[in-house]
């Protein structure tokens, strides 16, 4: 969106719903950009970031445990790694760049941190399976948005990726579907 010819707006706005603790979270990121250049491999001027609203984030976020990994480690050995926490809070930074290749940022934030206690003894109402998708067109799949109930599933299923039954099951691993 564009306010003036040489500033632009970008909104992201960000909805995760948590069924362990049962929370809607929300929050949005706003950036305000303004270009002073024409040409776009020099491009200069400054960029205001406001973000704020309610999410969930881990507790170590120089090197976060993937959500992923974290699902395979809660669903076979029952070890929940992924430490997190809930927060609400409000940001807001601002950047600038300069012609010489001189950068600068300022940036300033509040949070009210609460304790998310992670669980592991969910037990599913029905059948429940882990999506894979392929990633065309920056898709999201399981390893975003978690596990999807058998009534949500739209298609059919045409190969097995993994499969476990107190152990792996190997001839079931990646196997067609007839």
């Amino acid at each position: 969106m564009r306010l003036h010819k040489k500033i632009k707006m970008f909104i992201q706005p960000n909805i995760r719903y948590g069924l362990s603790n049962n929370h809607l979270n929300s929050w949005v990121d706003l950036s305000l950009r303004q270009n002073k250049s024409v040409n776009q491999s020099k491009r200069r001027g400054g960029v205001l970031f406001l973000s704020g609203g309610k999410k969930v984030a881990q507790y170590n976020s120089e090197n976060p445990v993937e959500p992923l990994f974290n699902s395979f480690s809660t669903l076979l050995n029952g070890l929940n790694i992924m430490k997190t926490y809930e927060k609400v809070y409000a940001g807001i930074a601002y950047g600038k760049r300069y012609e010489s290749g001189f950068s600068f940022q300022i940036k300033t934030s509040f949070e009210k941190r609460m304790p998310n206690f992670n669980t592991t003894t969910y037990t599913f109402k029905m059948n429940y399976y882990w999506m894979m998708g392929d990633n065309r067109h920056k898709s999201q799949d399981s390893r975003y948005w978690g596990f999807v109930s058998e009534d949500r599933i739209v298609g059919k299923a045409w190969m097995i990726w993994f499969s476990w039954d107190g152990g792996p099951r190997w001839k079931r691993i990646f196997s067609w579907i007839k």
